[in-house]
């Protein structure tokens, strides 16, 4: 078993033979991920547990901004159950990119800073703006 499979699966928690939970593993490690790159771009505000909003596991947001000229909003978020990172422009769908594992998505996320995520939604738009 590879270590990108290990990180897809399950592992199920006994004590004394008594199931007393089940660890996605694939989800853990994209949440620290994204814990990690909220650190990294946001800084120590965001070391601290009770910072993350992991309730809704469908819209993780990365990045809530504006294009350069200031004029539409661009968000960025993680559907994790669906293995997804998507960009929102002016609340409407502009990109979605689904990924096949959960420590793909991981490992993207942590090369990504958010001044890229604000460029590729600026050069989509001036793009799609002419079309």
């Amino acid at each position: 078993m590879s270590f990108r499979e290990y990180l897809e699966g399950s592992t199920t928690w006994y004590v004394d033979g008594k199931n007393i939970g089940q660890t996605v593993n694939g989800h853990g490690y994209l949440m620290e991920c994204i814990k990690k790159f909220y650190y990294e771009e946001f800084g120590d505000d965001y070391a601290i547990d009770d910072k993350f909003d992991f309730e809704d596991l469908e819209h993780v947001s990365l990045v809530y901004t504006q294009t350069l000229d200031g004029l539409h909003d661009i968000q960025w978020e993680v559907n994790i159950p669906k293995k997804t990172l998507t960009m929102f422009l002016d609340g409407e769908v502009a990109i979605s990119t689904p990924f096949d594992y959960y420590f793909d998505l991981g490992v993207y996320i942590q090369n990504l800073a958010s001044g890229d995520l604000i460029t590729t939604a600026d050069i989509y738009y001036k793009k799609h703006k002419e079309e």
